[in-house]
């Protein structure tokens, strides 16, 4: 498979092959060493492979209505610090199969590689008893300098230097390697800006172990609108709302306003109605959804926005609370497993366009299952352990397939002004004037691009007071 390059040209050329091919490159990390990638297929035969830095792909493949586990290397398990510890998974036909990391703790839903971004807001369930907050971050085929501004409680203390709120950490990475930090202070509401497009996950660490880790959405692929499905008990789900804009307004039915200003967050639990928690906000947020009570460490995912509901995906069935979000109308949906049409029991949420199912799991001999519709749906995987969902469709997926147009004429989900901002190469905080973690790269700015930075970062400050 074709693995997305660095160079425009290049990158234009492999963007249509991978959406053309319907073949997709996922850029993944793993949390623990009993990591593993699970295939999920539909009515077809499926394949994949792992690459690992340095080394020739792995090549797999998955029979139709099957849910299989790979295990991931155990040492390409992140531990701290900069590591040689990211990896390609690709799947020849994303119409066939999806692929999830899972473990024993939690799951997640892997960006493709073309969906990455250069701006990321930092959010996780930090706050349970005896939790630490994990940050890593992950490049593949490039270079990057990475610029952390923290979000921070307390002090934090890496590689022997002290951060401050509002201080940053900047860092060089080579290609496919990891940056992973512990705090055990909240970092969410931290800021994270690179040269080129990087991964970001976040998670919590309890027990000694990685106990919750997703993947986090960049921020141009933020949106304004999300719907989350109540599971029995809504006390058990804590909803983490985060800006990525100055003063946004969010709107949640039932009557509930808030106000957040830039990289501010606010926890929200139990307001549901008719089923669902339904957010409008004036722009761009993150919302990620946490639980098992005040903030513990029962699962984490981040909630994908409306503007990315995808409209066929694959999931395991394994008899776990599956919960559906679908826009529009419901006689579209259909999900199928092997044996015939699973039943899904829906309910309207009142004065508005979405409804909230939930999936009959029972009497079916596969081990997955696919679910489409005509309009966008999402569905939640809710099990005694996991909190994941089925994943995103993204815009690029469509345009690239009707348009020989660069990659920056294709358009995102949301706009902010850190989706066009420069790269943060030099600022004037003070975590700045302790030198980076390895050597930084230099080169010439323009007048312009520094007086972008110091407004930027003006902003930064002042909301942040």
């Amino acid at each position: 498979m074709t693995t997305v390059g660095v160079k425009d040209s290049t990158f234009i050329c492999c963007l249509l092959s991978f959406c053309l091919a319907e073949g997709t490159d996922y850029l993944m990390t793993s949390p623990s060493p009993d990591f593993h990638i699970q295939a999920v297929s539909g009515s077809q035969w499926g394949t994949y492979s792992i690459t690992y830095p340095g080394q020739p792909p792995l090549e797999y493949s998955s029979p139709p209505w099957s849910s299989n586990s790979l295990n991931v290397d155990a040492n390409m398990a992140v531990v701290s610090g900069t590591e040689n510890k990211s990896f390609i998974v690709s799947v020849s036909d994303n119409s066939a199969m999806r692929v999830y990391g899972r473990d024993a703790n939690d799951a997640y839903t892997p960006l493709p590689i073309p969906a990455l971004g250069r701006h990321y807001v930092f959010s996780n369930c930090h706050g349970f008893v005896n939790t630490t907050t994990v940050l890593t971050i992950a490049t593949h085929g490039h270079e990057t300098t990475v610029h952390i501004t923290f979000k921070a409680q307390t002090n934090i203390t890496i590689s022997g230097l002290t951060y401050n709120n509002e201080e940053m950490l900047s860092l060089n990475l080579g290609e496919y390697q990891t940056f992973t930090l512990h705090s055990d202070t909240d970092l969410t509401g931290t800021w994270i800006t690179s040269g080129d497009p990087i991964a970001v996950y976040a998670g919590t660490r309890s027990s000694g172990i990685i106990s919750t880790y997703d993947q986090l959405l960049p921020v141009k692929h933020l949106g304004k609108v999300y719907v989350i499905p109540q599971r029995e008990n809504a006390n058990q789900n804590t909803v983490i709302f985060t800006s990525v804009s100055n003063v946004t307004s969010i709107d949640i039915k039932g009557g509930l306003v808030l106000s957040l200003s830039f990289t501010r967050s606010f926890s929200l639990g139990g307001l549901y109605s008719d089923g669902a928690l339904i957010v409008n906000a004036s722009k761009p947020v993150l919302l990620t959804l946490c639980r098992g009570g005040e903030l513990s460490s029962k699962g984490f995912c981040v909630v994908p926005p409306v503007s990315l509901l995808p409209r066929r995906t694959y999931l395991p069935l394994e008899g776990e609370y599956l919960k559906v979000v679908a826009e529009d109308t419901t006689s579209t949906v259909l999900a199928t497993a092997l044996g015939g049409t699973m039943s899904v029991q829906w309910k309207m949420v009142q004065n508005s366009s979405y409804s909230i199912g939930t999936l009959n799991t029972s009497f079916f001999p596969s081990s997955s299952f696919s679910i489409t519709s005509m309009g966008g749906l999402v569905v939640y995987v809710f099990s005694d352990v996991h909190l994941y969902t089925g994943g995103y469709h993204f815009p690029f997926e469509d345009a690239a397939l009707t348009s020989t147009a660069p990659p920056q004429a294709v358009t995102t989900s949301s706009t902010s002004f850190a989706d066009t901002s420069p790269n943060l190469l030099t600022s004037s905080s003070k975590g700045s004037e302790r030198g980076p973690i390895s050597s930084m790269r230099t080169g010439h700015r323009s007048q312009q691009s520094l007086e972008f930075e110091r407004n930027n970062y003006a902003l930064f400050r002042s909301e942040s007071n």
